[in-house]
């Protein structure tokens, strides 16, 4: 019962780091210990989420001298509460959820207003003592490879996976030491930018020439590894084949190359939230109803703790994240853009953007930071999609917070 103790006790067990412990006879819930003790109201779901919503609603990165490394932090803090709001909702009345919504839109707003003022620079962070930005991963993997625990290396790479969706997954790899952090996904947060900058190593306009697909990363992984030395036989690219193919098979691949003794690292990208979110039901809940459906079949879990048996370490990211939309109007732009997405469209001609944009007066010009030369991203604004009215999506390609931010995990034997 010590001061300096109480300032850092609650948020833990609020944020979900530890777990509360039973007590053979009720306690006074309005102590400060309350929420670790176990059937609680303060340790109740609704009650961490009136915790977070506290807590977090006080402590928003300022835009105009928070640092990176603020962000990284706050979003972890995020992604749990995101879960507990989405979680609680059914029975928490209008009055929180409107204190939700308002909450969001403040953070919303500083994130954005902060980015568009820092992502600039950002693109010369070093790798180390920890990746902050996608394309940094492979490199950190590269420096700790052939050292204690990373003898052999396998990446993980969940397609379109938010923060909120990896708490989730989180707490399905019980028995496991988990080193989390956060990363910024390249913008826009599309596929084809997010994943090849994992698997390359490099920024977007370092791959312009397969900006478009992904076709190219089995040959972007291979050819980071071998120009660190590796023989071609130690490295191994596996995904889904195909858009609809169920998460067995992948792992039996995967397993099937961990048991090649020739094999150092492998990098795999599991496809099943983003395949599922755009045809999703119900907006973000509908989404973590998934995600909570596949972590209850213990899959990962699974996958996870075989990898670990054969001698890899197993850290686990994602290319992008994903937020919820309402369609504010779908641009009739035909040939002049080169993608239409649901958050993003991309045009290869700047005029043809600037034709666009006033159409959208709420959309964003985002910048080419790191983008080809004839690369020129309009994003949605937060909560907006580029469809038709009364039309509603879970998507990406936009900078919410959601969509921007991402998981960076190291999965190790508990101690």
């Amino acid at each position: 019962d010590h001061d300096d103790v109480r300032v850092y006790m609650d948020n833990l067990f609020a944020e979900g780091l530890l777990e509360p412990t039973a007590v053979v006879r009720p306690i006074d819930d309005d102590r400060w210990f309350g929420v670790g003790i176990a059937g609680s109201a303060a340790s109740s779901s609704e009650g961490r989420f009136f915790h977070l919503l506290d807590e977090l609603g006080t402590t928003i990165p300022r835009a105009d001298d928070a640092t990176y490394q603020d962000w990284q932090d706050y979003s972890l803090r995020w992604g749990t509460w995101v879960r507990l709001r989405w979680q609680t909702q059914p029975d928490r009345d209008a009055a929180s959820e409107a204190a939700a919504v308002a909450f969001v839109e403040r953070v919303q707003a500083a994130f954005s207003t902060w980015l568009q003022r820092r992502f600039g620079p950002m693109s010369t962070l070093p790798y180390l003592p920890r990746p902050v930005l996608g394309h940094h991963v492979p490199h950190y993997l590269a420096h700790h490879l052939g050292e204690a625990g990373t003898e052999r290396v396998a990446l993980l790479v969940i397609d379109g996976m938010a923060i909120d969706q990896w708490r989730i997954l989180r707490d399905t790899l019980d028995g496991h030491h988990i080193d989390e952090h956060a990363i910024f996904s390249w913008i826009p947060t599309l596929t084809q930018i997010g994943r090849q900058a994992i698997f390359s190593g490099r920024v977007p306009m370092e791959f312009a020439t397969s900006i478009e697909g992904t076709h190219r990363e089995p040959v972007h992984w291979s050819n980071f590894w071998q120009d660190r030395g590796l023989p071609e036989r130690a490295i191994r690219y596996l995904k889904p084949q195909g858009k609809k193919e169920s998460f067995e098979p992948l792992a039996a691949d995967i397993l099937g190359a961990a048991d090649d003794s020739a094999v150092r690292v492998i990098g795999a990208v599991i496809g099943l939230i983003d395949q599922n979110m755009h045809q999703i039901a119900l907006g973000t809940p509908g989404l973590h109803s998934l995600v909570e459906t596949w972590g209850r079949t213990r899959q990962l879990k699974v996958l996870v703790d075989a990898l670990i048996q054969r001698g890899f370490g197993v850290f686990i990211t994602a290319d992008h994240g994903n937020t919820f939309g309402r369609g504010f109007g779908k641009p009739d732009v035909g040939a002049t853009a080169q993608q239409r997405g649901e958050r993003a469209h991309i045009f290869r001609n700047k005029d043809f953007r600037d034709n666009t944009a006033p159409l959208y007066p709420d959309a964003l010009e985002w910048p080419q930071i790191g983008l080809p030369q004839d690369y020129f991203p309009l994003i949605a604004p937060y909560g907006a999609c580029f469809m038709p009215e009364g039309k509603e999506a879970v998507s990406h390609g936009g900078i919410a917070l959601e969509e921007v931010m991402v998981p960076f995990v190291r999965i190790t034997e508990a101690r």
